[in-house]
């Protein structure tokens, strides 16, 4: 998966791929799997994103990030 180039506290720039399991996307962050928040902008496989963490699962092994500027686009 990726490294997050962290930009300031709580914000990273992470590139998301194609989620092989179901519909959308997916990457990682803190050696955790993480999606795109369902409120508010979904990216494409392939581009990168300036993005925050939203939230998390109650087990702590998942995260949900809120997209805030997509930053490049998908090859």
């Amino acid at each position: 998966m990726n490294l997050a180039q962290v930009i300031s506290y709580g914000t990273f720039y992470l590139t998301f791929a194609s989620n092989t399991r179901r519909s959308g996307v997916i990457t990682s962050l803190r050696g955790r799997i993480a999606f795109p928040s369902s409120r508010g902008p979904q990216p494409k496989a392939g581009e990168t994103w300036h993005v925050t963490i939203a939230g998390e699962n109650p087990k702590r092994t998942v995260y949900f990030l809120s997209c805030i500027e997509k930053v490049e686009n998908g090859a």
